[in-house]
């Protein structure tokens, strides 16, 4: 495919709206798309970058007029449609409540308990608004893979629907995991998910003969394994299915092709803007599945055993490879990791040789 004549055109996606788990501000969630087209005006790939606004709401009193507010805010942001008043309009009203039961008091001056209350409400209340932002933006998420809509939204009723398209094509095998993983991202369907007998064992051999040949196919498999390991009394079911290996083999895999993408793009260069981009689109999937891959393998790591079987496989030096990227999240996570293991002398020393220290 001839890239040289291609073009970028950008376009700005309103996202979700939702407060902030800590401050008195409401939080705009919106997309940069980046779409680069041929001469004819074609897709050759979409790229969208998530990014949000944050707008501070001065302190809520009993007789503030919210539904002025709101009215304020959307009329001065353009990142907020007007068809979005109410929902403005609602998050006021829980960040004026919220305001008023926490008053002005500091964290600090609350008592250890109460202290402790207040935390878990807010985590609970970000866990929430994640969770709504999911189910908002799953149908945008198709359409980054697909390039068009996809009139289909993940419904747990048709799980098996799903599992035997991991037998068709390529392509049907990436929308049927896209929207398992959909499923897996809301807690109250990993039970269902688990009853299914041939969830674990269609998506563990779809990973395992595919995965190296699609991207887009292992970062929707390993995300659905990376839901089921934020709970403990799931990690044996996965370790019954060889997922932690696999994972582990695939963060090879990936680290070894960054390295060899990167000594062909110094070879040949990087001289069209086209080029670039291509090379950023790429770049940014690896560290996704990298993100998921070693998330996933920090959550096993609680048990201290996998933990030393992972430092068999060279986990820390692969950790190292990790910190050479640019992906802020990705290198918070590397360091997490590390310093987990860091409590082991053999580690210490391991990331002694790798310079880390």
């Amino acid at each position: 495919m001839d890239l040289d004549g291609a073009s970028i055109k950008k376009k700005v996606r309103p996202g979700a709206i939702e407060l902030s788990p800590d401050e008195c501000a409401i939080i705009v969630n919106y997309e940069v798309e980046e779409a680069m087209l041929s001469e004819t005006g074609e897709p050759i790939a979409i790229d969208r970058k998530p990014n949000s606004k944050k707008i501070k709401v001065k302190t809520l009193q009993q007789s503030s007029n919210i539904q002025a507010l709101a009215q304020e805010i959307v009329e001065k942001c353009k990142l907020i449609p007007s068809s979005k008043t109410g929902k403005v309009e609602q998050l006021l009203k829980r960040l004026q409540q919220r305001e008023l039961e926490t008053g002005v008091t500091s964290m600090e001056e609350y008592s250890e308990k109460d202290s402790l209350l207040l935390r878990q409400r807010l985590e609970a209340e970000r866990y929430q608004q994640e969770q709504r932002r999911y189910n908002e933006e799953a149908q945008g998420e198709v359409e980054q893979y697909y390039g068009m809509p996809v009139d289909e939204i993940a419904d747990v009723e048709n799980l098996d629907l799903y599992l035997e398209k991991l037998y068709d094509e390529m392509e049907d095998k990436v929308k049927a995991t896209f929207l398992i993983a959909q499923l897996a991202r809301s807690t109250e369907n990993l039970e269902v998910l688990l009853m299914s007998e041939n969830l674990l064992n269609g998506l563990s051999r779809v990973l395992r003969e595919d995965g190296r040949k699609s991207i887009d196919l292992a970062i929707n498999i390993i995300s659905v394994f990376f839901s089921f390991s934020h709970f403990s009394q799931f990690h044996q079911v996965l370790l019954e299915h060889q997922i932690g290996d696999m994972t582990m083999r695939l963060v090879d895999l990936e680290l070894k092709r960054a390295d060899e993408r990167e000594k062909i793009e110094a070879k040949q260069g990087m001289d069209t803007e086209a080029k670039q981009r291509k090379s950023m689109l790429v770049t940014r999937k690896q560290d996704k599945l990298l993100y998921v891959c070693l998330y996933l393998l920090l959550n096993l790591a609680e048990d201290v055993n996998i933990e030393r079987k992972m430092k068999k496989r060279n986990v820390v030096v692969y950790l190292a490879k990790v910190l050479e990227r640019r992906n802020v999240e990705l290198l918070i996570l590397a360091v997490t990791f590390l310093k987990k293991l860091s409590i082991y002398k053999e580690n210490k020393d391991k990331m002694q040789e790798c310079a880390l220290v």
